[in-house]
């Protein structure tokens, strides 16, 4: 995100890219699924977010924040909170510049399971997005109960607004 007052830059999303044998690029609706059907999902997870940690505790100060993915599976696990901090101990960063964010495909498989891990990582300091929203079937008032700190649009949305 770019942000207009300070003329910098102020946060950045982590994505992973991946490119086929032949070195042309896999789109992430074709290996993310995969991924998750797997089980694979939880580790390219983990490995995107040491990394993340790893850059972002170098580049010190260049951006406030980075933000990240994370499946169901991940949220499942009861020890997702203290990975996150031991990875980020590590690198020197605290929770604060880590944002997480979570589509509405993974808070429609639970909703208020979900509600309960975000509160409780908010209350850690860790911030939430919520990622392609428009895609699913939550309604606005259901994402504004959640503890989120930014809603980001569809591009299908964005792609409606754009034609008037």
């Amino acid at each position: 995100m770019f942000n207009l007052k300070t003329s910098r830059f102020s946060s950045a999303e982590a994505l992973r890219r991946l490119r086929d044998y032949d070195g042309e690029p896999v789109s992430p609706s074709e290996f993310i699924p995969l991924a998750e059907e797997t089980g694979l999902i939880d580790d390219l997870s983990w490995i995107v977010l040491e990394e993340i940690c790893m850059l972002f505790g170098q580049s010190r100060g260049k951006i406030d924040s980075v933000s990240i993915n994370l499946s169901m599976q991940q949220f499942e696990d009861r020890s997702l909170s203290g990975r996150i901090h031991e990875c980020l101990k590590r690198s020197g960063l605290s929770p604060d510049k880590l944002k997480i964010e979570v589509t509405e495909r993974v808070l429609l498989q639970d909703m208020d399971y979900m509600k309960m891990i975000m509160e409780e990582m908010t209350g850690e300091g860790f911030g939430f997005y919520l990622d392609d929203f428009g895609t699913g079937y939550s309604n606005i008032s259901c994402a504004l109960s959640l503890p989120l700190e930014y809603i980001k649009l569809d591009r299908s949305l964005r792609k409606v607004h754009a034609r008037r």
